[in-house]
């Protein structure tokens, strides 16, 4: 139920060091952005991966074999990437950090990893991250692939529909300590909070001084459910780094129009909606965005095709068939105890249950001590005092695309077919936080545009 120094440093490394070998086949150097692109490696190699993993358990390759995928991966991507690895960038440094930043991150990290570390003494035992994430990595390490066992099994997971990289990269670190891990197998998940941290930190000093994009960091990660995810293996830190990827990815697209950062921002983008469903509400809103900027402003947001939009398109396709073959429905659409669709249970409860929800996130937001969600509290006003500003050029389709997200959760607790009481007090914290990290990112580019910093290097 243990693992020894060794094999951590193998189970994380190699999907690091995979991410890192992506990094130069898209022509990144690490010294351009060294905070960012620490991050982004975990998250491409994470990726990568959970891909391999997957392909293994369709294959019918059992867990004994699992130590090969990183290996295979690299020498694939090693020959598909040949020709990108020798080209020289003449791309400007994004962000070189400064020493105090720099140290100012370091002790942010430490702070992180001290709280992974102590999750050492908990064992994985309770809530979602035991009920869902832990049991179905435990169907993937007990299986020789997608069998029949498999198959009876996993319907009686609750919310068997959800995305799988979660479970796949525990079970990575079942199948090389060679059983089930009650404690260290939740690493991999609780690394995407200092990949976070990392991707933050870079993101914002872009486009803020050292001293306003430190105060912006220590806002982000000093809070109550940021540190439950350097403790418990919870899916949402995965999607909170996604959206935050994708995000800065494209802010990164529109400055220097750069393949790179394409690929960044899908790479996030698979990130978000690999991880839960909450993802493609958040890319729904996104689409919604640029559909209404277009009419607000009359913008057309420019935009260039490249292969990685294959990457989340495929890895919403291989969930989907997944789900489809096994027969795995979403209980929001009616396999409920209820029997009712959210589509029906909406118009069913909307006068019931509107205020409350609207008091709970007015409780949370403004009334409770400042938190890192009153970020939403400085959206709305923003939207009252200088709407023009907020919804003009490149503010416009992250400002939409972060209300019309908001709009979207709160439209899924008033179509939940559970108690509301009971739902919101154990979820709507965590899921409204996927998107704090998005809203943080906008709050800078806020500032930013307002002209109370200098401009955006390279802009």
């Amino acid at each position: 139920m243990s693992i020894s120094a060794w094999i951590a440093l193998w189970c994380l490394g190699a999907p690091w060091f995979l991410g890192l070998g992506i990094l130069r086949g898209l022509g990144l150097r690490l010294r351009d952005d060294p905070a960012c692109s620490l991050g982004w490696a975990w998250v491409l190699g994470s990726i990568f991966l959970g891909m391999g993993l997957f392909a293994y358990q369709v294959l019918g390759i059992g867990p004994g074999s699992w130590w090969t995928v990183p290996l295979v991966l690299g020498g694939v991507l090693s020959l598909a990437m040949r020709g990108s690895m020798h080209r020289q960038s003449s791309w400007p440094a994004d962000s070189r950090l400064d020493l105090p930043y720099s140290v100012w991150i370091l002790i942010l990290a430490l702070v992180t990893l001290l709280g992974i570390v102590a999750a050492g003494a908990v064992p994985v035992m309770e809530t979602d991250e035991a009920t869902i994430w832990a049991t179905k990595a435990k169907l993937f390490f007990m299986s020789n692939g997608f069998d029949q066992a498999f198959a009876e099994s996993v319907r009686s997971v609750p919310h068997a529909d959800y995305p799988i990289l979660n479970p796949l990269l525990q079970a990575w670190m079942f199948s090389q300590a060679g059983e089930i891990l009650h404690f260290s197998g939740r690493l991999p998940i609780m690394c995407y909070a200092i990949a976070l941290l990392l991707i933050a930190a870079g993101a914002l000093r872009r486009l803020l001084s050292p001293l306003y994009a430190g105060a912006l960091l220590l806002v982000l990660v000093d809070g109550e459910v940021f540190r439950t995810y350097t403790q418990r293996a919870h899916a949402d830190i995965m999607v909170a780094c996604g959206c935050l990827m994708a995000f800065d990815g494209w802010l990164r697209w529109r400055v220097h129009r750069r393949s790179a950062y394409a690929a960044i921002g899908c790479a996030g983008m698979a990130l978000a909606l690999w991880s839960k469903h909450e993802a493609a509400l958040y890319l729904a809103a996104g689409v919604c965005a640029v559909l209404a900027g277009r009419l607000l402003r009359g913008h057309q947001a420019r935009w260039s095709w490249t292969p990685w939009f294959l990457l989340p398109a495929a890895l919403c396709l291989a969930q989907f068939l997944l789900n489809h073959h096994y027969g795995l429905r979403n209980d929001l659409l009616g396999e409920n105890p209820r029997q009712a669709s959210m589509f029906a249970l909406i118009f069913a409860q909307f006068t019931e249950r509107a205020g409350p929800v609207l008091s709970y996130a007015w409780h949370n937001a403004a009334l409770q001590p400042p938190t890192v969600h009153s970020i939403y509290l400085l959206l709305a006003l923003g939207l009252l005092l200088i709407p023009r500003r907020l919804l003009c050029e490149d503010l416009c389709l992250p400002t939409l695309t972060i209300l019309l997200s908001l709009l979207g959760i709160f439209v899924v607790y008033i179509g939940s077919y559970s108690d509301l009481a009971w739902h919101l007090r154990t979820s709507a914290g965590r899921v409204t936080f996927q998107m704090v990290p998005f809203a943080v990112l906008w709050l800078a580019l806020v500032i930013n545009r307002l002209g109370s910093k200098p401009p955006e290097r390279g802009s």
